[in-house]
Order: C-alpha cells, then structure tokens, then sequence
C-alpha cells in the first residue's frame, strides 16, 4: 500500500494549510457524536471547502489531481461515454492515454464502480481527482451540443434511474439482501453521504455504499420498480416490488418517508 493511501485524511488537511488542527478536533468530536465521515463534517461545519476535500482525498488515496482549468474533454472521450452515464457516475472522460481512458470524478468512491464504466467504455479507465463545483460545470458544458442535453432535469433523473449501471447496482443489493435473509433494506441519502444498512438477525449493518451523487438515480429507480410517484419527495408512499432472486420470487414492501 502506498505511504499516501495510510496517511489519515485530517492529518493531510492540516499539512496542506488549510485546516487548522482546532478545527480538526471539533469535527472530529462532532463526528464521533453525530458518525459520519469527517471529510463531510468538516464541509458541513464551513471547515472546508469541497475543493480542498477532493484534493486531500487524492492525497490519501494515491491518486492524481488535475486542477479546474485542466478540465478538458476531447470529443472521441465524451463518445465513449454518453451524458446520461456521465451524470449518473459524476465524471468527465477527458481523454485516452496509453491505452486507458482517462475520467476525471470529485468523488473516488466511485473506484469501486470502475467495472461498469470500462465495460461501457470498452477500455480501462484510469481516475484523476478534480474539484467538484468544477467538475460539475465542465461535465455539463461538454455535453451541452449533445443529444442527451436537451432533457429537463427531472427527465434526466428518470434516464439515470433507468440506465444499466443503476439498475444492475439495485439489482445487486436487492438480490445480496434476499439472500442474506435481511428483514429490511434501508437507503439513507444524507448531505454528501449515502448509506445502506440492511437488518439480518435483528442487527443492521452497513454495506458498502454507492458514491453519494447516485443516491437520487437510486432512490428514483426504487420507486419506479415499486410504481411509486418518482417527483413526489416531500410524502411518505409505499408500493410493492416483485423480485426474482435464484428462481424464487420473492415480494418486497416499499416505504419512503421524506428526509
């Protein structure tokens, strides 16, 4: 493992100059209070920009970062991945080097998810770090003459939902929860967090989440499944999903309730 990815984000953040270490110790309490990951404390608290989070986060993880006016996509990248795909993962191809697909995210939760991209790329991809506030405006200027631009926000969440990485991620921990015999499911968007916890024997227990930026396209494609009102956030609903998990078919009771 590389020096960098043991390092403790606070300690870096500190070390960069732009967190001082009181600040480090407030978050830290607060975070052992209220849980939560510190980065998103910190962002919470005014601490931190998103910017240096993502810089530090790099740092720690090894990985490189490219600065905002750096931000470029040649038009054979933006081919390999379609706006929809772009948005739905938080990323931007910029380029292929060396035979990789160069994508540049704000989030590296997303390396998990690497598998899904490259096959719908059809080449390796190798992540670089940028700032998100950036990132977010290059993605969508780069895509503004495409096809996929032209529909409607809330539109545009629907095609996320739908599209086959968010289904196969469902499809995923719907199927792991069955199996594992979990009398609940909970998907928990918070501020800059999304977690899923699933109840086996009594106990929940927390899974490895989905980068934050996908808890919209998830929760969308939840109420789809369940014939649920996909634009109505602010009233509880329930439905039901039918599932067949190995051969069986299994029925699920959907509640949502709003956060």
């Amino acid at each position: 493992m590389p020096v960098q990815e043991s390092r403790r984000l606070g300690r870096i953040l500190v070390d960069m100059g732009v967190l001082r270490m009181g600040q480090l110790q407030a978050a830290l309490a607060e975070q052992r209070r209220s849980g939560g990951r510190l980065g998103a404390v910190l962002v919470e608290r005014g601490d931190l920009t998103p910017g240096d989070l993502a810089q530090a986060m790099a740092t720690q993880k090894g990985l490189e970062w490219l600065n905002p006016e750096d931000l470029r996509a040649d038009e054979a990248a933006l081919s390999a991945l379609d706006a929809v795909t772009a948005r739905a993962f938080g990323v931007l191809p910029l380029g292929e080097q060396n035979g990789k697909l160069r994508v540049a995210t704000a989030d590296p939760d997303i390396l998990p998810l690497l598998g899904d991209l490259e096959a719908m790329a059809g080449l390796p991809i190798e992540v670089v770090l940028s700032d998100p506030t950036a990132l977010a405006d290059a993605v969508e200027e780069a895509y503004r003459s495409r096809a996929e631009a032209s529909a409607v926000a809330a539109t545009q969440v629907v095609e996320v939902g739908d599209s086959a990485p968010i289904v196969r991620l469902l499809e995923s921990i719907l199927h792991r929860s069955v199996r594992l015999g979990a009398a609940d499911v909970h998907f928990e968007p918070y501020l800059g967090e999304f977690r899923i916890r699933m109840r086996v024997d009594g106990v929940l227990f927390e899974i490895d989440p989905p980068p934050a930026h996908l808890a919209a396209a998830v929760v969308s494609r939840i109420k789809v499944m369940a014939n649920l009102d996909i634009s109505e956030t602010r009233m509880p609903q329930d439905g039901r999903i039918e599932l067949q998990v190995d051969g069986r078919r299994v029925d699920l009771r959907v509640s949502t309730v709003p956060t």
